[in-house]
């Protein structure tokens, strides 16, 4: 395996040390090294207690700064040493594990194309349901009117309440998604609901589901204290309330009554919608929109979606908007942006477009930065972040196929490297990790000077807050490899199954993904 030299950091403090040394003794015949020796020996206690405090206290800050990272969205729980595989689960199962609880329950909802609708609980990632309970009963379900190619099951979401300890709020219908000619249609549901559960067995705690109104498309988010569904339309709606049920608000779009803004550019497919916190504002995107609201439902700005751009994702409270040339899933089906499948477009991970320079169209390629205070243009396709601690405050990384670019808050050029991230990027401890081709590359965040380099490894590279870890993929077979963050040195490897194609983070769990000869999708989680 090939690394280059460690370039460590190193920390020089430049103090005048006044040391005010005592001038030699001068003879004296009477022996006195017995008291002498009492005070070094006095002096050593000293020093070494004070540098066992230090080291404790250095060890409590790796310790906090450790469970800071692992606590993150997209990290690992700290891994005591190699993992074990521990269990297989069908692409179906996974789909399940949508929302975690302090509790270390997983909720979701359990797609259903016929029947009843349920929202199930698991026991940690890998443990056994701990409870599954009926919210719809599907005895009104419909079904589609017309011949259709695919019928898709998706039944609702769950979302997690941080701020509301063994709670989840959960959206479920007994609508459906149906394909024809690959277009994606919503079979509208007889009956919907959103209800706030009790983690512990399933009880309905509150039930939200007239004040948010929900239906078969609507999209369903946690901002703040705010739990928010979004209704299709042209425009959309926003609806928010409490977990309690309290402080209810409703913004309709222009056109309508209550907001209208005859400058404000129609929405297109206007289905298509996506909600999330933007500062301390409300974001809702569609394909032609970026509007923001205050947290009482007012709205501050309304930003046009550029032609050749589409919703990217968001990063530290900022829409990203980047290249349409991505290919995205068609008309809001499930994967695709607002569809049941969650959020949508490649999230930086897709094919890039080049730095500035016009697409074949001839239309400007970029990306626009939304943020509270406005908006910001830069050159290069967003770069997705498997996760950010934060420690470079507004860190903004785009790509032009090969070169990485670093840009700060106001959209100042910072650094460039010549990288082209092909699965996201890690941003822990003031530095870059990223995989290039077969090598793991590590660069300073703040400079872009590389650190460290090691070979044989693919796919995107994850952390416990202790050890980057990331695919082997060394003659001996596939496993996970261990490495420094530090240096680069490997720790520790241990197998994954045969055809691992990526490892991922399934709630604080390491996973391995595979494909099965019948084209699904098998996650084993490693623990």
């Amino acid at each position: 395996m090939r690394r280059r030299r460690p370039v460590h950091d190193v920390e020089v403090v430049d103090e005048d040390l006044d040391l005010d040394l005592p001038a030699p003794p001068s003879p004296d015949p009477a022996p006195r090294r017995p008291c002498r020796t009492a005070l070094t020996a006095g002096a050593v206690t000293v020093a070494l207690l004070g540098a066992v405090a230090a080291q404790v206290v250095t060890d409590r800050g790796t310790e906090d700064r450790v469970r800071a990272t692992a606590a993150l969205p997209g990290a690992i729980t700290p891994l005591a040493g190699p993992p074990r595989m521990l269990q297989a689960l069908s692409g179906a199962t996974v789909r399940t594990m949508q929302a975690r609880a302090g509790d270390d329950v997983v909720v979701g909802v359990r797609e259903s194309g016929q029947g009843a609708v349920r929202v199930v609980a698991h026991q940690g990632v890998t443990g056994s349901v701990a409870w599954e309970v009926e919210l719809v009963d599907g005895t009104t379900r419909p079904g589609p009117d017309r011949a259709v190619d695919h019928v898709v099951p998706a039944s609702g979401t769950c979302a997690s309440l941080p701020r509301e300890e063994h709670r989840v709020v959960c959206l479920v219908h007994d609508g459906l998604w149906t394909v024809t000619d690959d277009v994606w249609q919503a079979v509208p549901a007889s009956v919907a609901r959103v209800v706030v559960l009790d983690t512990a067995d399933g009880s309905v705690v509150t039930e939200l589901t007239g004040p948010l109104a929900p239906t078969t498309s609507s999209v369903l988010n946690v901002v703040g204290d705010l739990v928010v569904v979004v209704d299709p339309g042209d425009p959309p709606a926003v609806r928010a309330v409490t977990p309690d049920g309290a402080r209810a608000w409703t913004w309709r779009g222009p056109g309508t009554p209550d907001e209208p803004s005859p400058e404000d550019p129609p929405d297109r497919m206007g289905h298509l919608v996506e909600a999330f916190p933007v500062g301390d504002l409300v974001g809702v995107v569609t394909p032609s929109t970026v509007r923001l609201l205050d947290t009482t439902g007012d709205l501050v700005r309304t930003v046009p979606v550029p032609d050749g751009h589409a919703f990217w994702g968001w990063q530290h409270g900022r829409v990203l908007l980047g290249s349409d040339q991505v290919e995205r899933g068609a008309s809001g089906g499930p994967g695709a942006l607002g569809g049941p499948g969650g959020f949508g477009g490649p999230g930086g991970f897709g094919a890039l477009a080049g730095l500035g320079r016009p697409g074949d169209d001839g239309r400007d390629r970029g990306t626009v930065v939304v943020h509270p205070g406005g908006e910001t243009r830069v050159p290069g396709d967003p770069v997705g972040l498997v996760l950010d601690d934060g420690s470079v405050a507004g860190l903004l990384l785009t790509t032009d196929g090969a070169n990485l670019h670093a840009w700060d808050l106001d959209g100042e050029a910072t650094w460039t490297a010549p990288f082209d991230p092909q699965h996201g990027v890690l941003v822990v401890d003031r530095r870059v990790h990223l995989s290039a081709g077969a090598d793991l590359v590590t660069l300073d965040a703040r400079t872009g000077e590389e650190v460290w380099r090691a070979d044989a490894f693919t796919g995107p590279v994850l952390t416990d807050g202790q050890h980057l870890l990331t695919l082997s993929v060394a003659h001996t077979g596939p496993a996970v490899a261990a490495l420094d963050p530090r240096t680069g040195e490997e720790v520790w490897r241990s197998p994954v199954p045969d055809g691992t194609r990526t490892l991922s983070a399934l709630h604080g769990r390491l996973t391995a993904r595979t494909l099965t000869a019948a084209g699904d999708v098998e996650v084993t989680v490693l623990g």
